[in-house]
């Protein structure tokens, strides 16, 4: 269960973003940022499967 003070942190964190964002302009879409993961997420299932075969052989 999260506590409250990761909680507090998320959101300090988030703020802190908007922030940044806010004061640079720099905004990102969504579908780029959710593609971006997809991406590394794929990449690591491949890894990860390929370590798997190494350490069978």
């Amino acid at each position: 269960m999260k506590t409250a003070s990761t909680y507090e942190a998320f959101i300090a964190r988030a703020l802190a973003s908007r922030e940044e964002a806010r004061l640079s302009g720099e905004y990102f879409a969504s579908a780029m940022v959710h593609g971006e993961l997809d991406c590394m997420l794929a990449e690591a299932e491949t890894e990860s499967r390929s370590l798997q075969l190494d350490t069978h052989h």
